[in-house]
């Protein structure tokens, strides 16, 4: 199994005020979907709120066959968005709403093995909030000899 670890959001692309494009994003979310899409088996730790665009996120995930096992919702929150400004230029401008919890934690409850692979990466990485979570995964991960990237 391949585990990706990383920020999951909906990405909102906006070109002109009657233009916009909606997908689900996320560094790691991408290449979860681009690892399923080539028919590994990959599984999505990350954090999302229980809304629509959590729905939108975990449908998309389960479409991509991306297991979404591992993903920690949270109650009465929403969701990361990305809104994406493009210029004249098609160069992006970007806003990131974010509306996590004071005490966040990630699912830490996975068996992990030594034929596994656990990819994390990008600013999510170094987040101070959840920096503890993370770090408790890849002990978790590195205690059973999985390779860690």
């Amino acid at each position: 199994m391949i585990y990706t670890l990383g920020e999951s959001l909906l990405d909102i692309i906006i070109s002109s005020n009657n233009n916009a494009v909606v997908n689900p994003g996320g560094a790691m979310l991408n290449t979860a979907v681009s690892l399923g899409r080539s028919k590994l088996k990959v599984a999505l730790i990350t954090e999302l709120g229980d809304d629509d665009t959590s729905d939108l996120i975990t449908s998309f995930l389960k479409k991509n066959d991306v297991s979404s096992k591992y993903i920690k919702i949270y109650g009465n929150n929403t969701t990361s968005l990305a809104l994406a400004f493009l210029d004249e230029n098609k160069k992006p401008k970007y806003t990131f709403i974010k509306n996590y919890p004071v005490n966040r934690k990630l699912s830490n409850n996975i068996n992990f093995n030594t034929d596994d692979i656990l990819l994390f990466g990008s600013m999510y990485s170094i987040d101070e909030q959840i920096r503890s979570s993370i770090l408790s995964i890849i002990n978790n991960a590195n205690k059973k000899n999985t390779t860690i990237i």
